[in-house]
């Protein structure tokens, strides 16, 4: 939704390093997630950025990052 309505929209989801043949030199962070939220109808068609970001090591930081169009709100 952006601006009190709600508009159709696309989520492009990417784990670019999950066959990435050197995944094994990633600590565990081969599985990090990207996403991109987008609509044609909103401004600028970018609604939503969210990195995730974990290791399957035991004891690696792992964080969560959301960037958004101010005053859109993405249904999960």
């Amino acid at each position: 939704a952006y601006g009190g309505q709600t508009y159709d929209g696309y989520r492009v989801r990417v784990q670019p390093y999950a066959v990435d043949g050197n995944k094994n030199k990633m600590r565990g962070y081969a599985d990090s997630i990207f996403e991109l939220v987008l609509s044609e109808k909103i401004p600028g068609h970018f609604a939503q950025f969210k990195i995730d970001i974990k290791s399957i090591e035991k004891g690696r930081p792992s964080f969560v990052e959301t960037i958004s169009l101010d005053g859109a709100e993405v249904v999960e």
